[in-house]
């Protein structure tokens, strides 16, 4: 089974989904009109020019520069992340990046290095889409966690402030939002498996069903994706929770938000 090109062509057709969208929008008064064909024409421009970077990356096939490109895509998905954040906290672009940056590196050096054994290792064909869809996931349920937990604390002051007098430690006093701000934060991922199959094919499985794979080796590959994204969603939400959490608390266990 051969990829069936898409040409130019089938790329302009594909604006008129865009349009259905501007179309309704305009209808229904909702004032998205610019926002969607802004992010029209990023995506389209974004899209071509990684493309094309891609193409020589995976020419030049040399260690460097995919990890080059990996900690760009690193840094960009941390700043996403801090853009996202309602309340600020202090250094919140170091604490994405750091925690993003580590839940990455654990399950993108497990998936290459133990599960897919890729030799040589940075083999940009695997390494490059693999860290896009960790990254990009990680980066979503870590600036949801941050984000719902400083929102928790702001709503649960009085309580919080009321545990820390009692003598309840940082950690303790907000225990209660920690744990609404991780389920938020996990809940997509929850969702996606439990509907895995039945619902939706998840687009890496898509992607390689429709390049030709053979839809059980398509659902092994997509399996260990899920697993995978959602252990670094864990490890990055819960490492930037710990965070924040020292961010604004004090040494004498005093909120400072």
């Amino acid at each position: 089974m051969s990829l069936i090109e898409i040409s130019i062509g089938d790329l302009a057709l594909s604006l008129g989904f865009i349009a259905l969208v501007v179309v309704l929008s305009r209808l229904e008064g909702l004032a998205m009109e610019r926002t969607l064909l802004t992010g029209t024409v990023r995506s389209m421009v974004q899209l071509i020019a990684v493309g094309y970077v891609l193409k020589v990356v995976f020419d030049l096939e040399r260690w460097y520069w995919v990890v080059l490109a990996v900690l760009v895509m690193t840094m960009v998905a941390a700043h996403t992340a801090r853009k996202r954040q309602t309340v600020r906290v202090p250094h919140c672009f170091w604490t994405m990046a750091g925690s993003i940056g580590l839940a990455a590196a654990l399950v993108l050096g497990s998936l290459v290095g133990v599960i897919l054994r890729v030799a040589p290792w940075y083999q940009p064909q695997y390494l490059i889409p693999l860290a896009g869809i960790i990254l990009a996931t990680t980066m979503n349920a870590t600036a949801l966690s941050v984000d719902r937990f400083l929102s928790e604390i702001k709503q649960r002051r009085t309580l919080v402030e009321a545990a820390l007098a009692l003598g309840a430690g940082a950690k303790q006093a907000s225990r209660a939002s920690t744990a609404a701000a991780f389920r938020a934060g996990m809940m997509p991922f929850v969702n996606t498996m439990m509907v895995a199959g039945i619902v939706a094919l998840p687009g890496m499985m898509t992607g390689q069903i429709l390049g030709g794979v053979a839809p059980t080796d398509a659902v092994r590959y997509q399996i260990v994706i899920i697993y995978g994204i959602t252990a670094a969603a864990a490890v990055s939400s819960l490492a930037a929770l710990a965070i924040v959490r020292r961010q604004i608390f004090t040494r004498r266990a005093q909120l400072a938000l």
